[in-house]
């Protein structure tokens, strides 16, 4: 059977805790990485980033794990959700980035307008994914595959959409795990988890649902370093229109805007 790291939310009272959802995943990663030798909370974790105000990315999770426990974390930012599925059938545990609402929960703040990285544990039943919300206070809860999915890709769509219209945003095709490309999706999540997080402002969406997007994931796996961000292809239509959207009539820059990739993702254990 799995170990199973114990829950940690991010109410715990600390000034960052509303915006501290990564790094309370984050600790119940290092739970499972290390097998309950090293745990963490969310605050504690924030205190070995040297971001110390609003929302986090990939990077600052890294960072917490390297500084504060030595710990290295494998970020593999614009990856798939059926790359994290693969992760979580291999028995690691993942970070996933979602945009709350369409995900469902399990414990929304308000309407859930806002992205928030919520930890999913590799144990999966008939009733979904047990995942780690850091906004609940009562544990784990069980969360089907269809809605992580669904709050995955939704959160990635948003993300990738609005890289594209970033000026500094590199043409020729490059794919999504490029680090030209992964240094302005980090800047847009980071951007988009300062605007808005749960206890707090919400935002509304820019981008429609096309039913794919890119988001981020964290994968940890002992001796090895977690991953972060998934995303999925989907079929690029209407290109007149999306250039118009877009600002400019690059053809290397269509088929991001409908993808399936996902900004952050993140693997423990």
């Amino acid at each position: 059977m799995t170990y199973r790291p114990a829950f940690v939310t991010q109410r715990d009272g600390s000034p960052l805790a509303n915006a501290n959802c990564r790094m309370a995943s984050i600790a119940m990663g290092l739970d499972l990485e290390t097998r309950g030798v090293k745990r963490s909370t969310g605050s504690k974790m924030r205190s070995y980033t040297s971001d110390q105000s609003g929302g986090t990315d990939s990077g600052d999770a890294r960072e917490a794990w390297d500084r504060g426990y030595s710990e290295s974390l494998v970020v593999r930012d614009g990856r798939t959700f059926d790359e994290a599925l693969d992760d979580l059938r291999a028995g690691r545990g993942v970070h996933l980035d979602v945009w709350h609402a369409s995900a469902g929960g399990p414990c929304l703040s308000g309407t859930g307008s806002y992205g928030h990285t919520i930890y999913v544990q590799p144990d999966h039943n008939a009733d979904g994914w047990a995942v780690g919300d850091p906004w609940c206070t009562d544990g784990f809860h069980r969360v089907t595959e269809a809605k992580l999915r669904a709050g995955a890709e939704r959160w990635g769509s948003e993300v990738y959409g609005r890289a594209l219209e970033e000026p500094d945003y590199p043409t020729g095709g490059l794919p999504t795990t490029d680090p030209r490309v992964l240094v302005i999706v980090r800047r847009i999540v980071k951007r988009l988890m300062d605007a808005a997080y749960p206890g707090g402002p919400s935002m509304t969406l820019e981008r429609p649902d096309t039913g794919g997007g890119a988001r981020r994931r964290h994968r940890h796996e002992l001796g090895r370093e977690p991953d972060r961000h998934v995303r999925r292809i989907i079929r690029a239509r209407q290109p007149r229109l999306r250039a118009q959207r877009v600002g400019r009539r690059d053809p290397d820059r269509r088929p991001l805007r409908r993808s399936g990739r996902l900004p952050s993702v993140g693997r423990s254990g």
